[in-house]
């Protein structure tokens, strides 16, 4: 068996395929985007090829623009027949040797009905940071809500905004969420990261002209992903979030979308409250790893 690094054709045409095959919860646009330039920083691929130039197994090493400086993200994918026969150990310590220097923390993927692959993360040093509980809606029949009086609501394909400085500053503040604990802080050039195809649909919440809620999202053809909705602490508690997010489907609705789907830490209630309210239906959870270097 031959390990070795892959080139961006092999990535592509190899790795990506073997992604969909053996991490079954995962669209193509989620696969894709971890091998794409625009979302991929000082990405790395080492493949583990059998005799016949088969590959069999892949590591990658990668830093994503949401992710605080230092991090990076190493994932290790073994074809089910290769499975056990040290295959993932050998793709593992192969991308170790090719840690970039300053990079402080390790981060890694599993999901909750795999088990082998979360006692194998434990095996290899990390600890469990959070459980994500992944969603999706069915937005087809969406409509636009009827505001109360001073709530406007504006749905963009940018980050343009004649007040950007005070809608980032309120979607800092809207930051109370888990993530927010393990290093995820989210600025609005964030949202401008993104796959080729793939089309931002920003939604913008305003009482009286003030930022109070955000929702961003993005969708390539009839599916879409919730990447994040916050509301500012000061507007709480009146149901700003849930309107901003059916008017934000219902803009999906009109470009053609019909599935979103959403991540939201299993213990943040006010936001899975609002989903499940809205007609999101749980499919999975994802547990994130980390482990010091």
């Amino acid at each position: 068996m031959e390990v070795r690094e892959l080139d961006t054709a092999e990535q592509r045409d190899l790795a990506v395929p073997l992604m969909l095959r053996e991490l079954t919860h995962l669209v193509p646009a989620e696969a894709t985007m971890f091998f794409d330039d625009a979302t991929s920083h000082g990405r790395r691929v080492v493949g583990a090829l059998d005799d016949a130039g088969t590959l069999v197994g892949f590591g990658l090493l990668t830093h994503l623009p949401w992710q605080v400086p230092g991090d990076q993200l190493a994932w290790v994918v073994v074809a089910t027949p290769e499975r056990g026969h040290g295959v993932g150990g050998r793709l593992y310590d192969a991308v170790l040797q090719r840690l970039p220097e300053r990079v402080d923390r390790l981060r890694a993927i599993t999901y909750d009905d795999d088990t082998v692959s979360c006692e194998i993360a434990r095996h290899w040093g990390y600890e469990p940071l959070q459980l994500s509980i992944a969603s999706t809606v069915d937005v087809s029949s969406a409509h636009d809500p009827e505001l109360p009086a001073g709530v406007s609501v504006e749905t963009l394909d940018h980050v343009d905004l004649d007040d950007r400085d005070a809608v980032d500053a309120m979607l800092d503040r809207s930051q109370t969420n888990p993530e927010r604990l393990t290093g995820s802080v989210l600025t609005l050039g964030d949202f401008v990261h993104q796959q080729e195809g793939d089309r931002l649909l920003l939604g913008v919440l305003r009482v009286d002209g003030a930022p109070a809620a955000i929702v961003a999202a993005m969708h390539a053809t009839e599916d879409g992903y919730v990447g994040y909705t916050g509301v500012d602490p000061a507007f709480r508690g009146r149901g700003l979030g849930s309107l901003l997010k059916q008017a934000v489907h219902a803009e999906a609705r009109r470009r053609g979308v019909r599935v979103l789907g959403t991540e939201n830490e299993q213990h943040n209630e006010g936001i899975r409250h609002v989903n499940a309210a809205l007609g999101y239906e749980q499919q999975y959870g994802s547990w994130r790893w980390a482990r010091p270097v």
